[in-house]
């Protein structure tokens, strides 16, 4: 007689529901992530008309309220969402939502779950078809557990099996490979309860007959596949190791005082490995340059330089986010390279690559910013200096389970293990594409900065700071500059210019004058005549470049005797002169009739009879 193996009944495990209500619903009120998530709550909030309270999952493939994946077998990932209202029922909701554009979501579904706490939260591929089905474990106040198998079509949220268990299996036990088959341990004191391998077997071959395996064989792949199960890994941490940062979910808002509007103030949080030291500050926004500014403010916090930052995922820091080899921004590339810190981004929807800041994050918003939710602020700074204080308290509230606390174990385990900082601050930089004008000139906030005039139509980066503007090409600094704010206008170098705008920059009147006097009075006379009788000096400077070249071509005396002639038909224009010397008329002799209308006044359009032989 074969023996019955009590396989699956395990000890089931209690979970003691909590309800609260007021401010103390607000303080234990779960921490909403960042990016993606943060869209996902906004587009859930919309829906609702009002802030829904996310749950998370204490097991199974999702730690988080969040659970990405292909419900309906479009081809297309769609989101659902774990959270409950103050305006519904207590227990869970879920919601299913597509995706609208780029970080843009509609919900499309909701459906209300069994009790108001969530004991586990899975995806598995249960049907002969392309979509995956949510698993979702409900626990009551008294401890039953209940399975809930969801189905989205796109249509509808449907619930496929809904029964009291406690403790379930998913894994291809038939071997088909394409799905999954669930096995639920029920309760003993139910109609099915007491389930064993030998019922499963049984059960097995009736729906298999011909095609299943013996017994023996069940028993062994079963084995086979409890040892593949996947285990969560416990994280050591080794003092001055580690330093993790994110971004809360929630927001705090900031008043300005000149006009009334209210905006939402990011707050970001870091905490060391080893000790859980805290440090938490906030920003305008989550770009790269607020991601920058609060990582060098957290490592000045600590006072030195971890081995390693562990941040997530988000586009503001990540050029090419990847599960093996995500690419950093530059930015972060040269933080990185300025306080020698390796960086090692946690793997995308893997919140237990970095569960410390998860936690650290929740206690931020329960201890820092559910204390400042009564007051108002009207700056960043102001808010700033109000969690610096909270700080201090949070740092050194005790542990419940460990001896001391995070500013006590901070000073014992990663204090002396962190490396010093830098002896100067990293100027925090905004990069921006651009490419070379025709003019060898970039354009940044409506002032133009100079290139080497080799570059023109090559696409450049330029590099910002507070006080300059670098530009990048091939990785290499081309050009830098000071910031200047004035729009309209240009500062060049003249090494970038071409060699024939650098000549023509170089020279002035003066310069020019004196060039004439060293050839000659009459072109000396002719220069002079370019700089007073021109509407603008630089078609002044065209001109007198232009004897010059003349000059070189022909020779100093020819050019002074053409200049004399010009003079004499009163025609001091660069083309006459031009027009002399091409003609050989330089190389005669000045008639006399020419010669006495000297005394006549200068210009060219008096030429007298010469001007026509």
């Amino acid at each position: 007689m074969l023996k019955k193996i009590a396989a699956l009944l395990l000890v089931p495990v209690l979970l003691a529901g909590c309800s609260a209500a007021g401010d103390v619903e607000t303080l234990l009120r779960a921490p909403q992530l960042s990016g993606e998530s943060a869209a996902l709550q906004k587009a859930l909030n919309n829906y609702l008309g009002g802030s829904a309270t996310l749950k998370y999952p204490a097991s199974g493939d999702f730690l988080s309220p969040f659970a990405f994946g292909d419900w309906d077998g479009d081809g297309t990932d769609e989101a659902a969402v774990l959270y409950t209202t103050d305006t519904t029922s207590s227990n869970v909701w879920l919601a299913v939502l597509e995706p609208t554009g780029e970080s843009s979501w509609r919900v499309s579904r909701v459906v209300e779950g069994l009790t108001s706490e969530v004991q586990s939260f899975s995806a598995a591929h249960l049907r002969d078809t392309s979509s995956q089905q949510l698993l979702a474990g409900y626990v009551s106040p008294q401890g039953d557990q209940y399975l809930v198998v969801y189905q989205y079509d796109g249509d509808t949220l449907s619930t496929v099996i809904s029964k009291s268990y406690t403790d379930m299996i998913v894994a291809d036990f038939t071997g088909k490979g394409d799905t999954q088959d669930l096995v639920l341990a029920l309760p003993p004191d139910t109609e099915l309860g007491g389930v064993t391998l030998q019922l499963l077997w049984e059960e097995y071959q009736q729906q298999h007959s011909g095609q299943a395996y013996k017994y023996s064989a069940f028993c062994e792949k079963y084995k086979a596949w409890a040892r593949r199960l996947q285990r969560s890994m416990r994280q050591t941490h080794t003092g001055g190791d580690k330093l993790f940062v994110d971004y809360a979910g929630q927001t705090v808002p900031v008043v300005d005082a000149d006009t009334g509007e209210i905006r939402p103030a990011q707050v970001f949080v870091a905490v060391l490995g080893a000790s859980n030291y805290t440090y938490a500050c906030a920003t305008a926004s989550q770009k790269a340059t607020d991601w920058a500014a609060s990582i060098i403010g957290a490592l000045e916090f600590i006072g030195g330089v971890p081995r390693l930052l562990v941040p997530d995922q988000p586009r503001a820091l990540m050029a090419r986010p990847d599960r093996y080899e995500p690419t950093a921004h530059r930015l972060l590339e040269e933080l990185s390279a300025h306080y020698s810190l390796a960086v090692m981004p946690a793997r995308p929807a893997k919140p237990r690559d970095k569960p410390k800041v998860e936690v650290a994050v929740q206690v931020v918003e329960r201890w820092i910013l559910a204390r400042l939710r009564h007051q108002t602020f009207f700056s960043l700074a102001e808010l700033n200096r109000a969690i610096a204080a909270l700080l201090v308290d949070l740092n050194q509230r005790a542990f419940k389970k460990l001896p001391g606390n995070r500013t006590s174990a901070f000073a014992e385990l990663d204090r002396p293990a962190l490396r010093p900082l830098p002896p100067v601050r990293m100027p925090i930089a905004r990069f921006k594409p651009a490419r070379v004008n025709i003019d060898y000139h970039v354009e940044l906030d409506g002032h133009y900065y100079s290139v080497p005039h080799a570059l023109v139509g090559e696409p450049v980066e330029l590099r910002i700071t507070a006080g300059t503007v670098e530009v990048l090409h091939g990785g290499k600094r081309v050009a830098a500059h000071a910031l200047n704010p004035r729009r309209g206008s240009h500062t060049t170098t003249p090494e970038h210019m071409p060699a024939s705008h650098r000549a023509h920059l170089q020279w002035t009147p003066a310069k020019l004058i004196a060039w004439g006097e060293r050839v000659g009075a009459a072109t000396a006379a002719v220069v002079r005549w370019q700089m007073e009788h021109r509407q603008h000096p630089e078609q002044g400077y065209r001109s007198c470049l232009g004897l010059m070249r003349l000059g070189r071509e022909y020779g100093a005396d020819r050019l002074e005797a053409a200049c004399a002639r010009a003079q004499s038909i009163r025609s001091p224009s660069y083309k006459s002169i031009a027009s002399i010397l091409g003609c050989g008329l330089d190389q005669r002799p000045l008639d006399a009739p020419m010669a006495a209308q000297a005394s006549l006044p200068l210009h060219e359009n008096v030429r007298g009879p010469g001007y026509y032989h």
